[in-house]
């Protein structure tokens, strides 16, 4: 027989979270200050590394805003929620795409 404190979890499982981040363009400029650190870029690269930026911040709030409130208790719920978020998330990689793909062009 199960102890108690284990059938109560069963009974109350805590609820499911979502999280998101909190600040997007903390993220994304920690890299982009990496990258030009590194690099020592020209004025045409540091062009191309603050479109980069831009796209990578607006990605960044793509997923935020997709992030659910509340993760849903079902499975059905929670592969749908997979689904969509997979969704986001490519939506996300061709906003970026377009800037990281033009500052490796010749």
């Amino acid at each position: 027989m199960a102890a108690p404190r284990i059938q109560a979890a069963r009974r109350n499982p805590p609820a499911p979270t979502a999280s998101a981040p909190a600040k997007p363009r903390a993220w994304t400029d920690f890299a982009i200050e990496k990258i030009t650190a590194q690099v020592n870029p020209d004025q045409n690269q540091k062009d191309l590394l603050d479109a980069l930026k831009v796209a990578s911040v607006k990605a960044v709030g793509i997923l935020q805003n997709a992030c659910p409130g509340e993760l849903p208790s079902t499975p059905t719920g929670r592969l749908a929620a997979m689904l969509s978020r997979v969704d986001t998330m490519l939506k996300a990689v061709e906003t970026v795409r377009p800037a990281s793909t033009s500052s490796t062009s010749p």
